[in-house]
C-alpha cells in the first residue's frame, strides 16, 4: 500500500464531486470510493490503519494518490495533523466566487431539508453560509505551514467555462499524464 500524496482540502460546493470522478476516472491516480473521509479533522480518533484502508487497492501505476475532503481548509488543526503526517503532500484547493459558494451551499441545505427558511433569513441565522466562503484566512494558515509550491489553487469558475483546461492543470500539479478518453464533464 502506499500512503497518500495528495488531498484535496476544500472548499465546499467549488467542484470536488466532479474532481472526484475525474481523478476516479485516471488510470495513474487513486482515490478511494468513498469521497469526503474526513480523516484529518472529523475522524482522526479512528487512527492511521483505519484511514490506510481506504488505500489498500494502490499499485504500481497510481502516481498520484489521495483524497477528497472539502472541510480540511476550516480545520487548523487538520492542518497541523496533515503537516505531521506528511510534510511534503501536495494540497488542491478550488476557490468560488464567496457569493455564490454561499448560496449553493444554502440552495443544497434548503433542497435536503436542512434550512427551511429564505435565503435572506438563513444568512442571519446559519453563520456557517458566509464562513465557509471566507477563505483568505484558511488559505493564510495552510500557506504558513507548507510550501506555496506545494498547494495548487484552482478556481470554480475555470472548471464550468473550460473543464479541460481545467484538469490539464491539475494533471501537471499531480504529475500526471493528460488522458483524452476521460469524462470531464
Amino acid at each position: 500500500m502506499k500512503k497518500p500524496n495528495f488531498l484535496f482540502i476544500g472548499a465546499d460546493r467549488c467542484g470536488s464531486k466532479s474532481m472526484h470522478n475525474v481523478l476516479n476516472q485516471h488510470p495513474n491516480c487513486y482515490v478511494p470510493a468513498i469521497a469526503d473521509p474526513y480523516f484529518f479533522d472529523k475522524k482522526y480518533d479512528r487512527g492511521f490503519k483505519w484511514y490506510h484502508n481506504f488505500f489498500k487497492n494502490t499499485s504500481d501505476i497510481h502516481i498520484a494518490i489521495g483524497e477528497l475532503s472539502h472541510d480540511y481548509i476550516h480545520s487548523k488543526l487538520a492542518a497541523k495533523r496533515i503537516y505531521d503526517y506528511n510534510p511534503d503532500i501536495k494540497l488542491i484547493i478550488t476557490l468560488r466566487n464567496p457569493i455564490d459558494r454561499t448560496y449553493s451551499s444554502y440552495a443544497s441545505a434548503y433542497s435536503a431539508g436542512v434550512i427551511n427558511e429564505s435565503f435572506e433569513n438563513a444568512i442571519d441565522n446559519v453563520p456557517m453560509l458566509i464562513e465557509n466562503s471566507l477563505y483568505a484566512d484558511k488559505l493564510d494558515y495552510y500557506l504558513s505551514i507548507f510550501k506555496k509550491e506545494q498547494i495548487k489553487i484552482l478556481l470554480f469558475d475555470d472548471l464550468v467555462s473550460d473543464p479541460i483546461l481545467f484538469y490539464k492543470d491539475l494533471f501537471i500539479f499531480l504529475k500526471l499524464p493528460f488522458i483524452e478518453n476521460i469524462n470531464y464533464k
